[in-house]
């Protein structure tokens, strides 16, 4: 399926005052307006389209051909510590907006797959 950079301003993620890195709130902050943030080889990382931990890809919109809808794909594999405390951050905020039909959680995810865009 192909992806697409997508327009999120009718996306509004909720910030709910946990205990968020400034780095990841950063990126979750540069990926909601489509914006790079970080670059390859920090611990988080995105280029307006993905989400990266470590180079391994974590958070990606999904293009439907069907209907103009988008669904946000999750990586939930665990990697590490630090990794997953991005993906408990990430997760936590997508919640409230993303319907559990628009939310696809995948597993079983290689370390240091990327998403070509």
């Amino acid at each position: 399926m192909p992806f697409l950079k997508l327009g999120l301003s009718s996306f509004k993620l909720i910030h709910r005052g946990g205990r968020v890195r400034k780095n990841t709130r950063a990126v979750l902050d540069a990926w909601e307006g489509n914006k790079h943030s970080g670059k390859s080889g920090d611990s988080i990382w995105t280029d307006g389209k993905t989400i990266y931990s470590y180079g391994t890809w974590i958070l990606t919109m999904e293009a439907i051909d069907r209907w103009p809808h988008n669904r946000v794909l999750f990586n939930s594999t665990k990697y590490s510590p630090t990794t997953s405390a991005h993906q408990n951050a990430i997760k936590g905020d997508l919640t409230p907006w993303v319907s559990n039909k628009d939310l696809v959680i995948v597993d079983d995810i290689s370390i240091g797959t990327t998403i070509s865009q």
